[in-house]
């Protein structure tokens, strides 16, 4: 099964990048992720949050290893996948989806579900502009099978400027 129903999960990680351990540039980057999922019945909730922030002071774009991305599906759904880039992000999401069928003993009979989201987040170039009032809204609609392939997701995202990206995705996204 590869749709979260009940738990927690939560992630810490630093990344310290060293030039005498051969990196071309020495950064730190910490980044969180907390994953909550509640059921009841067929509906499930997940409340999903993650951010990051590069530690370093002053740095050029062109100098760090690595920035964050945002954009794709559960990550501002109706942008292109890593279309805001810079070195602090942050999201929250609120995903709700339903098992609307239960599956059964045949070779292509999965269990489906019907779901959306809710998207709030973006990327920042200083620390200091980190604010809901400079986040992106998004929001996106979904079916999803869980397969012996793993989960395949059809939707579509919605952003807050108008735009909207549509989905075939095979894989795990939580």
């Amino acid at each position: 099964m590869h749709f979260p129903r009940e738990g927690q999960s939560f992630t810490l990680q630093w990344d310290a990048n060293r030039t005498n351990l051969g990196a071309d540039v020495a950064s730190d980057q910490v980044r969180a992720d907390w994953l909550m999922a509640h059921s009841v019945g067929r509906n499930t909730l997940l409340l999903w949050t993650s951010a990051g922030t590069t530690l370093d002071g002053a740095f050029k774009a062109d100098d760090l290893p690595e920035l964050f991305t945002l954009g794709g599906f559960f990550n501002l759904s109706g942008l292109a996948p890593e279309s805001l880039i810079g070195p602090h992000y942050a999201i929250a999401r609120a995903i709700y989806f339903r098992k609307i069928s239960r599956g059964g003993e045949g070779f292509f009979e999965f269990p489906a579900y019907l779901g959306m989201s809710f998207e709030v987040g973006n990327t920042w170039e200083h620390r200091g502009d980190v604010s809901f009032a400079s986040a992106r809204k998004d929001a996106s609609v979904f079916v999803a099978f869980d397969t012996f392939l793993g989960p395949v997701y059809l939707g579509t995202g919605y952003d807050q400027s108008g735009t909207a990206a549509y989905y075939l995705f095979l894989g795990r996204t939580f």
